[in-house]
Protein backbone atom coordinates (compact mmCIF):
# COMPACT_ATOMS: atom_id res chain seq x y z
CA UNK A 1 0.00 0.00 0.00
CA UNK A 2 1.12 3.76 -0.68
CA UNK A 3 2.31 5.29 2.67
CA UNK A 4 4.63 8.34 3.81
CA UNK A 5 7.43 6.33 5.58
CA UNK A 6 10.93 8.41 7.81
CA UNK A 7 13.91 6.13 6.81
CA UNK A 8 16.09 7.92 9.01
CA UNK A 9 15.92 10.95 11.28
CA UNK A 10 16.74 14.31 9.95
CA UNK A 11 15.49 17.27 8.08
CA UNK A 12 11.73 16.31 6.44
CA UNK A 13 12.60 18.59 3.28
CA UNK A 14 16.47 18.35 2.33
CA UNK A 15 16.67 16.89 0.87
CA UNK A 16 13.49 16.67 -0.63
CA UNK A 17 11.34 13.17 -0.18
CA UNK A 18 12.09 10.63 -2.22
CA UNK A 19 15.63 12.60 -3.29
CA UNK A 20 19.01 10.09 -2.96
CA UNK A 21 19.56 10.41 1.53
CA UNK A 22 16.30 12.02 1.82
CA UNK A 23 14.51 11.11 5.51
CA UNK A 24 11.06 10.70 4.01
CA UNK A 25 10.00 8.23 1.28
CA UNK A 26 6.95 7.49 -0.43
CA UNK A 27 6.26 3.84 -0.88
CA UNK A 28 3.77 1.80 -2.92
CA UNK A 29 4.98 -1.13 -1.45
CA UNK A 30 4.71 -0.65 2.44
CA UNK A 31 3.20 -3.68 3.75
CA UNK A 32 -1.02 -3.61 4.32
CA UNK A 33 -1.71 -3.94 8.38
CA UNK A 34 -2.96 -7.06 8.35
CA UNK A 35 -3.56 -9.43 5.45
CA UNK A 36 -6.84 -9.23 3.13
CA UNK A 37 -9.69 -9.90 5.22
CA UNK A 38 -8.00 -10.16 8.30
CA UNK A 39 -9.73 -9.14 11.29
CA UNK A 40 -7.96 -6.67 13.50
CA UNK A 41 -6.67 -7.56 17.51
CA UNK A 42 -9.55 -7.28 20.52
CA UNK A 43 -10.01 -3.59 21.00
CA UNK A 44 -8.94 -2.36 17.48
CA UNK A 45 -10.19 -0.86 14.18
CA UNK A 46 -9.21 -1.45 10.38
CA UNK A 47 -10.02 1.79 8.69
CA UNK A 48 -9.45 2.75 4.79
CA UNK A 49 -8.03 6.36 5.13
CA UNK A 50 -9.61 8.90 3.60
CA UNK A 51 -7.53 12.36 4.77
CA UNK A 52 -4.68 12.86 7.23
CA UNK A 53 -4.00 15.80 9.00
CA UNK A 54 -0.35 17.63 9.16
CA UNK A 55 0.40 18.55 12.60
CA UNK A 56 3.91 20.54 13.34
CA UNK A 57 4.69 17.60 15.54
CA UNK A 58 5.32 15.53 12.53
CA UNK A 59 8.48 17.80 11.42
CA UNK A 60 9.85 17.63 15.14
CA UNK A 61 9.41 13.99 14.72
CA UNK A 62 10.90 13.05 11.70
CA UNK A 63 14.11 15.44 12.73
CA UNK A 64 14.49 13.65 15.81
CA UNK A 65 13.40 16.28 17.83
CA UNK A 66 9.99 15.55 19.43
CA UNK A 67 8.76 13.07 22.49
CA UNK A 68 7.92 10.11 20.63
CA UNK A 69 11.24 8.16 18.71
CA UNK A 70 9.36 5.78 17.39
CA UNK A 71 11.84 3.06 15.65
CA UNK A 72 12.82 3.36 12.29
CA UNK A 73 11.55 2.95 9.96
CA UNK A 74 8.05 4.09 10.57
CA UNK A 75 4.76 6.03 8.94
CA UNK A 76 4.81 9.62 9.33
CA UNK A 77 1.19 11.26 11.12
CA UNK A 78 -1.28 10.82 13.77
CA UNK A 79 -4.44 12.45 12.71
CA UNK A 80 -6.55 11.17 10.39
CA UNK A 81 -10.22 10.01 8.72
CA UNK A 82 -11.66 7.65 6.89
CA UNK A 83 -14.00 4.88 7.18
CA UNK A 84 -13.98 0.97 9.22
CA UNK A 85 -13.07 -1.72 6.86
CA UNK A 86 -13.44 -3.97 9.94
CA UNK A 87 -13.52 -4.36 13.88
CA UNK A 88 -11.96 -6.61 16.67
CA UNK A 89 -13.54 -8.12 19.51
CA UNK A 90 -14.96 -5.14 22.15
CA UNK A 91 -15.34 -2.24 20.03
CA UNK A 92 -18.03 0.18 20.72
CA UNK A 93 -20.81 -0.74 18.67
CA UNK A 94 -20.52 2.88 17.53
CA UNK A 95 -17.36 2.27 15.43
CA UNK A 96 -17.63 -1.27 14.73
CA UNK A 97 -19.45 -1.00 11.61
CA UNK A 98 -18.24 -1.50 8.41
CA UNK A 99 -18.59 1.31 6.20
CA UNK A 100 -18.64 3.68 9.60
CA UNK A 101 -17.08 6.89 9.15
CA UNK A 102 -14.92 7.80 11.60
CA UNK A 103 -11.65 9.79 12.63
CA UNK A 104 -9.02 9.69 14.97
CA UNK A 105 -5.71 9.77 16.30
CA UNK A 106 -2.74 7.12 16.42
CA UNK A 107 0.89 7.20 16.54
CA UNK A 108 2.81 6.65 13.07
CA UNK A 109 -0.23 5.25 11.51
CA UNK A 110 -2.46 8.34 9.19
CA UNK A 111 0.18 8.84 6.40
CA UNK A 112 -1.10 5.25 4.86
CA UNK A 113 -3.71 3.64 2.73
CA UNK A 114 -4.66 1.60 5.57
CA UNK A 115 -4.24 1.43 9.52
CA UNK A 116 -4.98 -0.55 12.38
CA UNK A 117 -5.57 1.75 15.12
CA UNK A 118 -6.96 1.34 18.94
CA UNK A 119 -10.77 2.19 18.81
CA UNK A 120 -9.93 3.87 22.37
CA UNK A 121 -8.30 6.93 19.75
CA UNK A 122 -11.41 7.17 17.09
CA UNK A 123 -14.63 8.35 16.89
CA UNK A 124 -17.78 8.50 14.85
CA UNK A 125 -18.21 11.52 12.25
CA UNK A 126 -21.34 12.99 13.20
CA UNK A 127 -23.70 12.82 9.92
CA UNK A 128 -23.98 16.25 9.34
CA UNK A 129 -20.67 16.32 8.96
CA UNK A 130 -20.42 16.20 5.37
CA UNK A 131 -16.94 16.66 4.71
CA UNK A 132 -15.28 13.53 5.83
CA UNK A 133 -11.44 14.78 4.84
CA UNK A 134 -12.00 17.99 6.61
CA UNK A 135 -12.69 15.15 9.60
CA UNK A 136 -8.91 14.70 9.23
CA UNK A 137 -8.73 18.06 11.07
CA UNK A 138 -10.48 17.59 14.12
CA UNK A 139 -9.21 15.21 16.95
CA UNK A 140 -5.43 16.75 17.48
CA UNK A 141 -6.38 20.19 16.87
CA UNK A 142 -9.50 20.83 18.52
CA UNK A 143 -8.72 18.33 20.79
CA UNK A 144 -5.72 20.02 22.15
CA UNK A 145 -7.88 23.33 22.37
CA UNK A 146 -10.94 21.68 24.32
CA UNK A 147 -8.69 19.88 26.84
CA UNK A 148 -6.67 23.45 27.29
CA UNK A 149 -9.12 26.07 27.56
CA UNK A 150 -12.32 24.30 28.85
CA UNK A 151 -11.11 21.37 30.56
CA UNK A 152 -7.86 23.03 32.38
CA UNK A 153 -8.25 26.84 32.10
CA UNK A 154 -12.17 26.88 32.85
CA UNK A 155 -12.20 29.74 30.08
CA UNK A 156 -15.64 31.55 30.73
CA UNK A 157 -17.83 34.26 28.81
CA UNK A 158 -16.30 37.78 30.85
CA UNK A 159 -12.67 36.29 30.59
CA UNK A 160 -9.80 37.59 28.07
CA UNK A 161 -8.04 35.19 25.83
CA UNK A 162 -4.60 35.85 24.43
CA UNK A 163 -3.83 33.03 21.67
CA UNK A 164 -0.45 33.07 20.38
CA UNK A 165 0.30 31.14 16.78
CA UNK A 166 -3.17 32.23 16.50
CA UNK A 167 -3.50 30.97 12.43
CA UNK A 168 -2.39 27.47 12.64
CA UNK A 169 -4.34 24.74 13.12
CA UNK A 170 -4.37 24.47 17.23
CA UNK A 171 -4.74 28.24 17.40
CA UNK A 172 -7.07 28.49 14.90
CA UNK A 173 -9.63 26.20 16.60
CA UNK A 174 -8.14 28.25 20.29
CA UNK A 175 -9.30 31.01 18.41
CA UNK A 176 -12.87 29.85 17.48
CA UNK A 177 -13.30 28.10 20.71
CA UNK A 178 -12.78 30.98 22.55
CA UNK A 179 -15.14 33.37 20.97
CA UNK A 180 -17.82 30.60 21.29
CA UNK A 181 -16.98 31.01 25.04
CA UNK A 182 -18.14 34.37 24.92
CA UNK A 183 -14.44 35.76 25.58
CA UNK A 184 -12.57 38.75 24.20
CA UNK A 185 -10.28 36.98 21.96
CA UNK A 186 -6.78 38.37 20.97
CA UNK A 187 -5.30 36.38 18.18
CA UNK A 188 -1.23 36.86 17.49
CA UNK A 189 0.24 36.11 14.18
CA UNK A 190 2.74 37.04 11.75
CA UNK A 191 1.67 38.93 8.66
CA UNK A 192 -1.62 40.99 7.28
CA UNK A 193 -3.03 37.90 5.57
CA UNK A 194 -2.97 35.71 8.60
CA UNK A 195 -3.91 38.29 10.56
CA UNK A 196 -7.01 39.17 8.34
CA UNK A 197 -7.94 35.47 8.90
CA UNK A 198 -7.74 35.51 12.29
CA UNK A 199 -10.33 38.72 12.45
CA UNK A 200 -13.00 37.73 9.65
CA UNK A 201 -12.02 34.05 9.68
CA UNK A 202 -12.24 32.83 13.04
CA UNK A 203 -14.11 35.77 14.61
CA UNK A 204 -10.85 37.35 16.71
CA UNK A 205 -12.23 40.64 18.56
CA UNK A 206 -8.62 42.04 17.90
CA UNK A 207 -5.32 40.75 16.50
CA UNK A 208 -1.31 41.28 16.92
CA UNK A 209 0.99 41.25 13.72
CA UNK A 210 4.40 40.77 15.08
CA UNK A 211 5.21 41.23 11.28
CA UNK A 212 4.25 44.64 11.53
CA UNK A 213 5.83 45.13 14.90
CA UNK A 214 9.27 44.20 13.36
CA UNK A 215 8.68 46.63 10.65
CA UNK A 216 8.39 49.37 13.20
CA UNK A 217 11.20 48.76 15.59
CA UNK A 218 13.65 48.71 12.34
CA UNK A 219 12.54 51.73 11.16
CA UNK A 220 13.06 52.89 14.48
CA UNK A 221 16.49 51.98 15.00
CA UNK A 222 14.84 49.01 17.42
CA UNK A 223 18.71 47.68 17.66
CA UNK A 224 18.36 44.35 19.25
CA UNK A 225 14.60 43.91 18.43
CA UNK A 226 13.25 43.55 14.78
CA UNK A 227 12.61 39.90 15.64
CA UNK A 228 15.78 39.09 16.47
CA UNK A 229 14.84 38.45 20.35
CA UNK A 230 16.19 40.58 23.15
CA UNK A 231 14.37 42.91 25.49
CA UNK A 232 13.29 45.83 22.83
CA UNK A 233 11.03 43.12 20.87
CA UNK A 234 9.53 41.98 24.17
CA UNK A 235 9.01 45.36 24.90
CA UNK A 236 7.10 46.37 22.20
CA UNK A 237 4.78 42.76 22.13
CA UNK A 238 3.79 43.98 25.31
CA UNK A 239 2.76 47.05 23.86
CA UNK A 240 0.84 45.61 21.09
CA UNK A 241 -0.77 43.33 23.04
CA UNK A 242 -2.14 45.45 26.13
CA UNK A 243 -3.33 47.63 23.24
CA UNK A 244 -4.97 44.76 21.79
CA UNK A 245 -6.24 43.81 24.66
CA UNK A 246 -7.90 46.71 25.11
CA UNK A 247 -9.53 46.57 21.80
CA UNK A 248 -10.93 43.14 22.46
CA UNK A 249 -12.59 44.07 25.35
CA UNK A 250 -14.24 47.07 23.75
CA UNK A 251 -15.25 45.38 20.53
CA UNK A 252 -16.71 42.47 22.90
CA UNK A 253 -18.86 45.50 25.28
CA UNK A 254 -19.67 46.87 21.98
CA UNK A 255 -21.26 43.61 20.67
CA UNK A 256 -23.75 43.88 22.89
CA UNK A 257 -22.90 40.42 24.34
CA UNK A 258 -25.08 39.02 27.63
CA UNK A 259 -21.87 39.20 29.33
CA UNK A 260 -19.49 42.18 28.87
CA UNK A 261 -16.14 42.28 30.44
CA UNK A 262 -15.79 44.44 33.39
CA UNK A 263 -12.45 44.93 35.42
CA UNK A 264 -11.32 47.55 37.19
CA UNK A 265 -7.74 47.37 35.97
CA UNK A 266 -6.45 49.70 33.16
CA UNK A 267 -5.87 48.63 30.44
CA UNK A 268 -7.35 45.16 30.70
CA UNK A 269 -4.86 41.87 30.77
CA UNK A 270 -4.93 38.35 29.85
CA UNK A 271 -7.15 36.17 31.49
CA UNK A 272 -6.04 32.62 29.95
CA UNK A 273 -2.86 32.44 27.24
CA UNK A 274 -2.86 29.42 25.00
CA UNK A 275 0.86 29.64 23.79
CA UNK A 276 1.72 27.08 20.63
CA UNK A 277 5.13 29.59 20.15
CA UNK A 278 6.99 30.02 23.06
CA UNK A 279 10.15 32.21 22.72
CA UNK A 280 9.79 36.07 23.11
CA UNK A 281 5.95 35.68 22.82
CA UNK A 282 5.92 33.66 26.00
CA UNK A 283 7.48 35.92 27.82
CA UNK A 284 5.42 39.19 26.44
CA UNK A 285 2.39 37.45 27.37
CA UNK A 286 3.29 36.33 31.09
CA UNK A 287 3.88 40.66 31.43
CA UNK A 288 0.31 40.79 30.05
CA UNK A 289 -1.27 38.37 32.35
CA UNK A 290 -4.38 38.69 34.90
CA UNK A 291 -3.87 37.96 38.79
CA UNK A 292 -4.75 34.29 38.75
CA UNK A 293 -4.02 34.02 35.24
CA UNK A 294 -4.17 30.37 33.42
CA UNK A 295 -1.25 29.72 31.45
CA UNK A 296 -1.32 26.80 28.83
CA UNK A 297 2.21 25.69 27.42
CA UNK A 298 0.60 23.68 24.21
CA UNK A 299 4.09 23.72 22.01
CA UNK A 300 7.24 26.13 20.88
CA UNK A 301 6.63 26.59 17.47
CA UNK A 302 9.14 28.79 17.25
CA UNK A 303 12.15 26.85 18.40
CA UNK A 304 12.91 28.49 21.90
CA UNK A 305 11.85 26.63 24.92
CA UNK A 306 10.33 29.75 27.45
CA UNK A 307 12.27 29.63 30.71
CA UNK A 308 9.55 30.79 33.19
CA UNK A 309 10.34 33.22 36.13
CA UNK A 310 8.36 31.49 39.16
CA UNK A 311 8.59 34.74 40.65
CA UNK A 312 6.39 36.39 38.26
CA UNK A 313 3.87 33.29 38.82
CA UNK A 314 3.91 33.54 42.24
CA UNK A 315 3.69 37.24 42.41
CA UNK A 316 0.74 36.89 39.93
CA UNK A 317 -1.08 34.17 41.67
CA UNK A 318 -0.78 32.41 37.86
CA UNK A 319 -0.97 28.61 36.91
CA UNK A 320 1.23 27.24 34.17
CA UNK A 321 -0.42 24.21 32.61
CA UNK A 322 1.57 21.71 30.38
CA UNK A 323 -0.91 20.56 27.28
CA UNK A 324 0.79 16.95 26.02
CA UNK A 325 -3.07 16.19 24.36
CA UNK A 326 -1.98 12.78 22.90
CA UNK A 327 -0.56 11.63 26.65
CA UNK A 328 -3.54 11.31 27.49
CA UNK A 329 -3.99 8.36 25.49
CA UNK A 330 -0.05 7.00 25.09
CA UNK A 331 0.73 7.98 28.81
CA UNK A 332 -0.27 4.94 31.38
CA UNK A 333 -0.31 7.60 34.08
CA UNK A 334 -2.56 9.43 32.64
CA UNK A 335 -4.90 6.01 32.84
CA UNK A 336 -8.61 5.54 32.85
CA UNK A 337 -9.88 9.44 34.21
CA UNK A 338 -7.31 10.66 31.08
CA UNK A 339 -8.78 8.54 28.21
CA UNK A 340 -12.34 9.76 29.50
CA UNK A 341 -11.47 13.43 29.60
CA UNK A 342 -10.24 12.84 25.62
CA UNK A 343 -12.92 11.04 24.33
CA UNK A 344 -15.01 13.23 26.13
CA UNK A 345 -13.69 16.32 24.40
CA UNK A 346 -12.89 15.13 21.08
CA UNK A 347 -17.01 14.13 21.40
CA UNK A 348 -17.63 17.40 22.39
CA UNK A 349 -15.90 19.69 19.19
CA UNK A 350 -17.29 17.00 16.58
CA UNK A 351 -20.95 17.78 18.37
CA UNK A 352 -19.82 21.29 17.99
CA UNK A 353 -18.96 20.99 14.76
CA UNK A 354 -21.88 18.94 13.69
CA UNK A 355 -23.98 22.31 14.28
CA UNK A 356 -21.90 24.33 12.67
CA UNK A 357 -20.47 26.04 15.22
CA UNK A 358 -16.69 25.11 14.38
CA UNK A 359 -15.08 24.82 10.90
CA UNK A 360 -11.58 23.09 9.90
CA UNK A 361 -10.27 25.75 7.72
CA UNK A 362 -7.91 24.15 5.33
CA UNK A 363 -5.32 25.85 4.05
CA UNK A 364 -4.54 23.54 1.15
CA UNK A 365 -5.88 19.78 0.17
CA UNK A 366 -3.01 17.69 -1.48
CA UNK A 367 -2.40 14.21 -2.61
CA UNK A 368 -0.13 11.98 -0.61
CA UNK A 369 2.41 11.66 -3.05
CA UNK A 370 3.13 15.74 -2.52
CA UNK A 371 3.82 15.25 1.16
CA UNK A 372 6.75 17.26 0.85
CA UNK A 373 4.95 20.14 -0.92
CA UNK A 374 2.39 19.76 2.02
CA UNK A 375 5.46 20.12 4.84
CA UNK A 376 7.39 22.82 3.16
CA UNK A 377 3.74 24.84 3.87
CA UNK A 378 3.88 24.24 7.71
CA UNK A 379 7.91 24.37 7.52
CA UNK A 380 7.75 28.04 5.73
CA UNK A 381 5.30 29.22 8.10
CA UNK A 382 2.15 29.51 5.10
CA UNK A 383 -0.79 28.04 6.97
CA UNK A 384 -3.90 29.56 7.92
CA UNK A 385 -5.82 26.90 9.61
CA UNK A 386 -5.40 22.74 8.32
CA UNK A 387 -3.47 21.24 5.67
CA UNK A 388 -4.28 17.94 4.83
CA UNK A 389 -3.26 14.98 2.87
CA UNK A 390 -6.27 12.94 0.83
CA UNK A 391 -5.46 9.36 0.69
CA UNK A 392 -5.89 8.71 -2.95
CA UNK A 393 -4.19 8.00 -6.37
CA UNK A 394 -5.92 10.20 -8.19
CA UNK A 395 -5.20 14.19 -7.56
CA UNK A 396 -8.34 15.41 -8.51
CA UNK A 397 -8.95 14.05 -5.45
CA UNK A 398 -7.43 16.78 -3.47
CA UNK A 399 -10.70 18.98 -2.18
CA UNK A 400 -11.56 20.06 -5.93
CA UNK A 401 -8.56 22.00 -6.66
CA UNK A 402 -6.72 19.64 -8.74
CA UNK A 403 -4.17 19.15 -5.71
CA UNK A 404 -2.57 22.43 -5.68
CA UNK A 405 -2.05 24.13 -2.73
CA UNK A 406 -4.57 27.23 -1.86
CA UNK A 407 -1.84 29.62 -0.40
CA UNK A 408 -0.44 31.06 -3.23
CA UNK A 409 1.56 28.48 -5.81
CA UNK A 410 3.77 25.47 -5.21
CA UNK A 411 6.19 25.73 -2.54
CA UNK A 412 9.86 25.55 -2.31
CA UNK A 413 11.47 23.11 -0.23
CA UNK A 414 13.56 25.41 2.11
CA UNK A 415 15.37 24.01 4.66
CA UNK A 416 13.00 23.73 7.80
CA UNK A 417 16.09 25.04 10.45
CA UNK A 418 14.51 22.25 12.44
Amino acid sequence: MRAVICERLGDPLDPPPNAPGAALRVRDDWPAPLPQGALPPAGHVRVKIAAASLNFADLLQVAGQYQDRPRLPFVVGSDFSGVVIAAGPGVPPEIAAPGTRVCGVSSNAAFAAEAVVPAAGVWRVPDALTDLQAAAGIPVAFGTADLALRHRAGLRAGQTLLVLGASGGVGAAAVQMGVLSGAAVVAVARGEEKCKFCREQLGAHAVVDTAALQVQEEKGGGGKGGGKGGDSNIKALVAAIKGALAQAVAAKAGAGGQQQIKRPNHPPTADVVFDNVGGDQFAAALRCCSWGAQLLAVGFASGAIPRVPSNVLLVKNATLHGIFWGAHLSNPAAGHEGARVLREGVGHVLGLAAEGKLRVHTSARLPLARVGEALALMAGRRVQGKVLLVVDEDERAAGGNGGKALIGGPPAYPRSRL
